[in-house]
C-alpha cells in the first residue's frame, strides 16, 4: 500500500469515527462544524493526490541537477569594441562560456577546451577572445564596463577546471617487466616525465626523452629506437613483455604531456593586438588556456 492510499485511509477511518460519534449522541448542532471538517478533508486528499502525480514524474525538476546549482556569474556586454552593438549576457560557468541574447535565448557556448587565448584592455574595456572554429582562429570582441572582472572571472574558472581535469587523470609513467632481446636478461622498466629506466641484474640503463627517436610494439616486442648523440647513430632496443602495448601507451602518455606543456609561440592575431595595445599606450592582460594538457591526455 502507498502512502497515498494508507492517508486517505487514515482520513476516511477518522471522518467516519466522528460521524457516528456525532450522531450517535445526538449532537445535530454540530452538523455544520462536520461538514467544514469534511470539505477540509476532501481538499487535502486532492492536493495529496496532485503531489502524488507529480512525484510520479513529470517535467516539474523537484531537485535541480548539478549543473544548475554551480556558481555562475553573469556580465552585460556589448558585441564588438564599443557599446553601439547589440546588448548581450555573458554567463561564466564551470565548464564553458555562455552567450545569450538580450530575451536569454542561448547564442553560443563557448567550452575552455576550444578557448586558445584572452586579453582585456582596461583603457577602451574590451575583452577579447580567442577560439578555435576548426583549423581556424577567430577573434570577438566584446565591449563590457567590468572587463577586468570579467577576465579574472574566466581565468578563475578556467583554472578550476583544469584542476578538476587534471585530479581526474590517471597517474603517468609505470613500472613493467621486461626481458631483453639481445642479453636474454629480465629486469624492470620504468617510465618517468624524464625517460625511461631500465634494471637489470648486470647493469642499469637511463634512456633521456630527448633522445626517444621512435618507439612501437611487434609481436609482443616494445621496439625503442634511441639516438646518440656523441655517436650520431640511432641503436634499436627489443624487450619482450606481456605488457607491450602499456609500455607504448605510457610513453606516448608522457610525450603528449611535455609537449602540451612546452610553451608555444603566440598568434599572428595576439601579437598585432598586442603592438596596437602599446601603440596607444593601453595596459592588456592575457593568459594562454590551462586546459590544453589535460585535453591532450583525455584524447589520447
Amino acid at each position: 500500500m502507498s502512502w497515498l492510499a494508507f492517508s486517505e485511509t487514515c482520513i476516511a477511518y477518522v471522518a467516519h469515527r466522528v460521524y457516528t460519534i456525532v450522531y450517535g449522541c445526538g449532537l445535530v448542532a454540530e452538523f455544520s462544524l462536520l461538514r467544514q471538517v469534511f470539505s477540509v478533508l476532501e481538499f487535502l486528499i486532492f492536493w495529496l493526490r496532485c503531489l502524488s502525480g507529480v512525484q510520479a514524474g513529470n517535467d516539474v525538476d523537484l531537485k535541480p541537477p548539478v549543473s544548475r546549482q554551480l556558481k555562475r556569474q553573469c556580465f552585460v556586454v556589448h558585441s564588438g569594441a564599443d557599446n553601439t552593438g547589440d546588448v548581450l549576457f555573458l554567463e561564466v560557468c564551470e565548464d564553458s562560456v555562455i552567450l545569450r541574447s538580450g530575451n536569454g535565448v542561448i547564442c553560443e557556448r563557448l567550452f575552455y577546451e576550444k578557448l586558445i587565448n584572452m586579453s582585456y584592455s582596461p583603457s577602451s574595456r574590451v575583452l577579447c577572445l580567442w577560439k578555435r572554429h576548426g583549423s581556424e582562429t577567430i577573434l570577438t570582441k566584446y565591449f563590457t564596463k567590468k572587463c577586468r572582472q570579467l577576465y579574472y572571472a574566466i581565468k578563475d574558472s578556467m583554472q578550476r577546471a583544469a584542476t578538476r581535469i587534471r585530479n581526474e587523470t590517471p597517474e603517468l609513467g609505470g613500472e613493467f617487466s621486461v626481458e631483453d632481446m639481445s642479453s636474454g636478461e629480465k629486469g624492470l622498466l620504468q617510465v618517468t616525465l624524464d625517460g625511461i629506466s631500465l634494471e637489470f641484474n648486470s647493469q642499469k640503463i637511463f634512456i633521456d626523452l630527448r633522445d626517444i627517436k621512435k618507439c612501437n610494439t611487434k609481436k609482443g616486442l616494445f621496439v625503442l629506437q634511441e639516438y646518440v648523440p656523441e655517436k650520431r647513430d640511432v641503436i634499436i632496443h627489443k624487450y619482450k613483455s606481456a605488457q607491450a602495448n602499456e609500455i607504448c601507451y605510457a610513453v606516448l602518455c608522457v610525450f603528449s604531456m611535455v609537449a602540451a606543456a612546452a610553451p608555444s609561440p603566440p598568434s599572428s592575431s595576439a601579437t598585432a593586438l598586442g603592438s596596437q595595445s602599446n601603440s596607444s599606450s593601453s595596459r592588456t592582460a592575457s593568459v594562454t588556456s590551462p586546459l590544453a594538457c589535460a585535453t591532450n591526455l583525455t584524447t589520447l
